[in-house]
């Protein structure tokens, strides 16, 4: 089974987000805050960290680095407000989502979550 890591403070959209992955069959694991994120990432592998961009800003180096050592396979989504996508993020091979206010529809998410599904799969 796939697994997936929601990094998400706000605990509507984590809980909107855990369904929908749920859904499409994945394990998910969570993380309310970004040092939580950089245990979970150490115990366990995930194929698509979902984060949230400000917990993202907030731990950068910590989450960056750890993902790219101890799963560089990994996919990351960054939620962030469609009007605000923070320049000094390094997004370099990665795949985003710009959402306004964090309200986006499930389809983007599905679409995308279907796309890395199928390159992790070639």
């Amino acid at each position: 089974m796939k697994k997936a890591l929601v990094v998400e403070a706000d605990e509507s959209m984590r809980n909107l987000l855990i369904k929908f992955l749920v859904r499409e069959g994945f394990e998910v694991g969570i993380a309310p805050s970004g040092s939580e994120a950089c245990k979970k990432i150490l115990q366990d592998r995930y194929d698509i960290v979902i984060i949230d961009e400000n917990i993202y800003k907030q731990n950068q180096f910590d989450i960056k680095s750890l993902i790219t050592e101890v799963m560089p396979e990994a996919k990351v989504i960054y939620i962030a407000p469609f009007y605000a996508l923070s320049e000094d993020i390094d997004l370099e091979g990665e795949r985003v989502i710009k959402c306004g206010d964090k309200l986006f529809r499930i389809s983007e998410l599905k679409h995308l979550i279907n796309e890395l599904k199928d390159l992790s799969s070639s």
